[in-house]
């Protein structure tokens, strides 16, 4: 008997736990925090309607943020936030996948909506 093998066993099993957790790993929703200068450029690229305005800054509604996901590489109003007030916000985690379904869920609806 090897004392190999259960080291590869436990191995295998290490590579199988880290594979997993890679495809769920964590991501959530955006937030807009007072920093925030309402220079109305995150509202329009948001492609899920997900940003809009308050009284004296723009909010995200987390259930229509994907953080792009399903439109973009990153999220663009992120990419384009000029004074990098968008950070992520833990209150709201989800995992690519949840995401990915929220976005598909948005397009469904929105094909409900305006008809073909």
């Amino acid at each position: 008997m090897s004392l190999r093998q259960p080291w590869c066993g436990y191995g295998r099993l290490h590579v199988f736990v880290q594979e997993r957790y890679q495809k769920a790993r964590w991501v959530m929703a955006l937030k807009i925090t007072e920093e925030c200068i309402n220079c109305d450029v995150c509202e329009p690229v948001c492609p899920n309607q997900a940003i809009y305005p308050g009284e004296s800054i723009y909010h995200i509604d987390p259930s229509k943020c994907t953080e792009c996901v399903g439109h973009f590489d990153e999220p663009q109003c992120q990419v384009l936030c000029p004074v990098d007030c968008i950070p992520l916000d833990p209150s709201h985690q989800e995992t690519q996948t949840e995401l990915l379904d929220k976005y598909q869920r948005l397009q469904q609806k929105e094909a409900e909506v305006i008809p073909a």
